[in-house]
């Protein structure tokens, strides 16, 4: 897909959203706003600019912040007439201390942006940008801005390996995206696409020396400070295609995995990344080099012949110095990833390679100088890691991922807590999406970054301008990112009719236990809310109980959720629109609190399709809407929206679970032909079911009227088998929220007792010791746990007296009393068993689809497997799981164990 494309169809999608109103949100958000009296400073058609001498390389980007927000004005000019309508001004006193600081006034002599240096100025300009785009942009309001950074460094981090001569335009406007949110650096990673001098890479069209030059001096202009990253040591794939990649490896069997590293002690390997290094630097002149050095032990190390025999810490550090000493021969001070070299004593992090490669004992002897580039992707940082890098003299510069919206924030405000001499500032990392050919990442998957780099920028410049709570939101960041690219005036002329869909109506979401349920001034204010967008969305709910009525497809084809199947039918009468706007979400019909992650849940970042909305003319044509995961539609308490969707208003339901609504526009291509209907249609994935809550037009005439009732409330419930008798009985809400449940009786007792883990001093184990006499038996043990709300895996260590005796392993997360069929499946032990061995259950096999509970509902963890028969006592050794996010989160477990369950 072109990128022209894609930002043709941003341009779309904007042009049915109306009128900005005067309280959007400025993003980022000023340290200080206020609004100094009634009067409007109206904008002539002519507009001036004039710049003190200084400051006269920024009055392009003022000329452009006008070009690209007001419509109907004359070409903007430079002049030398203090009276311009807009003056930047170099000002020693009266602003910001701070060299990104400035002052911003509108009143009735014009605009005024004062700085004492050009970047202020810059930041300046960005702001009345978003001025502009945020008023009718025929006047302003007189108004005063002060505003500073709270953050040092505010950098973006995108990886382009392929990057080619044909993608420099595009790239350009990615730039300008970053800088117009006032970041100030840019991690660069082209790898194997860099222009090298002398690396005997296949021939490729991927860009030159020159055009590497150019680009630098496009960011320079902008404020950007350019910081070459290369991978070192671990993660070389991206050397795949030099000629001697194989003989370069640690292990050359590893040669296609991403965990994969090269040999520190050959000669040529130094000579190459000396040639690497080199030429980045000649081109790029950075003061930083980010070096990664991540996950070492992913890959083989002390394998080839070269390093047999040594130890993992002494090749680490050898290597390490090397770089520090290359690069600091030229002025150059590295970054390097801190979960190699952080203490296992001192996080909250599970590692089965920490033990491996002792990195807490390798950087006592790195300079401090050296940045630690702490990433933390989760809703929970690892803060007594970072209290031990910091202790130790490290700062660091924070890494976030553009994908949660709820780490963004959090890691702004954990970077301003340590401090300046602590941290160096943040980095929103959109590289991922990037890894791939720029057909496939700039243009397939780069937009997906958008929203989180605006929140970054937002963040990284004011961090306390929002909470790490997704509703604290003030703004929606796929919005915003869309006014960021485009650019252009919003089109306030717009008017939205809501159409009634009552009745198309099918469900009402109110007995299902996992569905929201509000209270009725939540419910009544959801409705206010959608009602006072552009769109103006009438939302069918009853209104006492605080129940949301919708348009529902089942999230499975058998329909055991108890909503529709098949499809259904919106009808539209004859209406004529140039667009609509639906209102639509996917319902988390078994794993409801998991979404939180969901991007990480549905096979990574692919846009898995969903469903269908069919819309139908008059005339009998028809046009096909994918409802595709990620892209367009998300499910209602998903930390980030959908691209193709923003948020309507985010709310929370009677139990505190967040709920948003995503609004998807469609642009009519033939806005003259009457709609006839709207269809929906399930692919029934992931048990999510479809939801339409309301549709709104564009300009419409003919709109349907209201026809039909609202369907009679439904007496729905949870359905569970009852072990006592194996038949499926209804369970009351009530039971469900007290967890009480009739349960499988398992017979028999064993004794377990609480050891020191026998592989780290540090944690405990459970020791159990049991024969089987049957000849055939499922052995059965339930230790008591407390999962967090958010862990996304596990990891522990087992060990067997004899292994040979059993077989069928797995593990289960268990609510009070209940049998593993009404459990979570975990994970199967590795097969065949080992005497020792080390298990470790990742977020993606944490809850299976046929889960009835919350995986922060469990109060117990099960060990099941078969015995075969033995007259000899087997002892068991579970060490103790350790739960963990992205990043690791801490967990607090149960003193005593007890006497546990045993079914033979």
């Amino acid at each position: 897909m072109k990128y022209s494309v894609v930002l043709l169809f941003c341009l779309c999608v904007i042009s049915l959203f109306g009128k900005v109103y005067d309280s959007a949100p400025l993003v980022p958000k000023p340290q200080y706003f206020r609004i100094t009296g009634s009067g409007k400073y109206i904008i002539p058609q002519k507009v001036s600019i004039f710049a003190d001498k200084e400051m006269l390389s920024e009055v392009p980007f003022a000329a452009e912040a006008f070009k690209q927000t007001v419509k109907n004005t004359a070409p903007v000019s430079a002049t030398a007439a203090q009276n311009a309508v807009v003056r930047l001004l170099l000002e020693k006193k009266n602003v910001p201390r701070h060299p990104e600081g400035y002052r911003l006034e509108v009143n009735k002599d014009g605009i005024i942006i004062l700085s004492s240096s050009k970047r202020g100025i810059f930041y300046g300009i960005q702001t009345l940008k978003n001025l502009l785009m945020n008023y009718d942009g025929k006047s302003l309001p007189y108004l005063s801005i002060t505003d500073y950074p709270g953050l040092e460094k505010r950098w973006g981090n995108i990886h382009m390996p392929d990057l080619k001569s044909k993608h420099l335009t595009d790239v350009k406007r990615l730039i300008d995206l970053f800088a117009s949110l006032k970041y100030n650096g840019l991690i660069v990673n082209l790898f194997e696409g860099f222009p090298y001098t002398d690396i005997p890479f296949p021939p490729a069209d991927r860009i030159t020396q020159a055009e590497l030059a150019d680009l630098v001096a496009y960011c320079h202009a902008r404020h950007l400070e350019l910081i070459p990253g290369l991978q070192m040591l671990s993660h070389v794939r991206w050397l795949k295609n030099h000629p001697k990649y194989l003989e370069y490896l640690e292990n050359p069997a590893e040669a296609k995995r991403w965990g994969v590293n090269w040999c520190p002690n050959h000669p040529e390997v130094r000579e190459l990344w000396q040639k690497a290094v080199e030429d980045h630097i000649r081109i790029m002149k950075p003061r930083y080099f980010f070096l990664f050095m991540d996950e070492i032990m992913q890959g083989s190390l002390a394998f080839c012949p070269r390093c047999k025999g040594k130890h993992p810490n002494k090749l680490v550090l050898q290597e390490f110095q090397r770089y520090y000493t290359f690069l600091k021969e030229r002025n150059v001070i590295p970054i390097i990833c801190h979960d190699t070299f952080r203490d296992p004593s001192k996080t909250i992090v599970f590692d089965p390679h920490l033990p491996i490669l002792h990195g807490w004992k390798i950087r006592k002897h790195f300079p401090r100088n050296t940045i630690m580039q702490y990433w933390g992707y989760g809703t929970k940082l690892d803060d007594p890691c970072l209290k031990d890098l910091t202790d130790d003299g490290f700062r660091i510069l924070g890494g976030a991922w553009c994908v949660n919206f709820g780490n963004a924030p959090l890691m702004a405000q954990t970077m301003q807590k340590l401090g300046p001499k602590k941290m160096i500032g943040a980095v929103m990392f959109a590289w991922y999406y990037y890894s791939v050919a720029p057909e496939g990442g700039l243009y397939r998957y780069g937009y997906r970054t958008w929203p989180g780099i605006v929140l970054g920028g937002h963040c990284f410049w004011n961090p306390k301008a929002e909470n790490v709570d997704l509703s604290s939101l003030k703004f929606d960041p796929v919005y915003e990112a869309k006014r960021w690219l485009n650019g252009a005036y919003f089109a306030a002329d717009t008017k939205w009719t809501s159409i009634p869909i009552t009745s198309s109506l099918n469900t009402d979401l109110s007995q299902e236990w996992c569905f929201p349920a509000f209270t009725p001034d939540g419910i009544a204010q959801m409705v206010k809310d959608y009602k006072s967008l552009p769109e103006k969305f009438e939302l069918n709910v009853d209104k006492e109980k605080g129940f949301l009525r919708a348009v529902t497809l089942s999230g499975n084809a058998k329909g055991t959720d108890k909503l529709p199947t098949g499809t259904v039918t919106i009808p539209l009468g004859n209406l004529k629109t140039s667009g609509l706007t639906f209102l639509v979400s996917l319902l988390p019909t078994a794993r409801f609190d998991y979404d939180n992650n969901e991007w990480h849940s549905y096979g990574g970042f692919r846009k898995t399709r969903m469903g269908t909305l069919r819309v139908t003319w008059a005339d009998g044509k028809i046009m096909d809407i994918a409802l595709s995961h990620l892209l367009n539609i998300t499910s209602w308490n998903a930390q980030a929206s959908a691209f193709s969707c923003r948020f309507g208003a985010v709310h929370q339901d009677k139990n505190g679970r967040l709920v948003h609504l995503t609004m998807l526009p469609w642009k009519n291509n033939r806005p003259d032909v009457p709609l006839k209907s709207v269809t929906l249609m399930s692919r029934y994935m992931f048990n999510r079911a479809l939801a339409v809550y309301a549709i709104s037009a564009a300009n419409a005439s003919n709109v349907p009227s209201s026809a039909g009732t609202l369907p009679a409330k439904r007496a729905q419930g949870v359905m569970r088998r009852n072990p006592a008798d194996g038949k499926i009985a209804q369970v009351k809400e009530s039971d469900v929220a007290a967890g009480v449940f009739a349960s499988q009786n398992i017979h028999g007792k064993v004794k377990g007792q609480i050891i020191t883990s026998p592989w780290d001093k540090n944690r405990k184990a459970v020791s159990f010791k049991v024969r089987a006499k049957a000849p055939f038996g499922r052995v059965m043990f339930d230790f008591p746990i407390t999962v967090p709300r958010f862990a996304q895996g596990f990891g522990f260590r087992c060990k067997l007296s004899d292994p040979a005796v059993i077989n069928d392993g797995a593990f289960y997360l268990l609510d009070k009393d209940a049998d593993h069929a009404t459990g979570n499946w975990v994970q199967r032990l590795p097969q065949p068993f080992r005497k020792e061995q080390t298990v470790n259950a990742e977020h993606q096999t944490m809850l299976r689809e046929n889960a009835l509970i919350r995986h922060h509902d469990a109060k117990y963890m099960r060990l099941s497997f078969r015995m075969k028969p033995t007259e000899k006592e087997v002892e068991i050794i579970c060490e103790i799981p350790q739960w963990y996010e992205y990043p690791p989160i801490d967990i607090h477990w149960r003193k005593s164990i007890g006497e546990q369950n045993l079914n033979p």
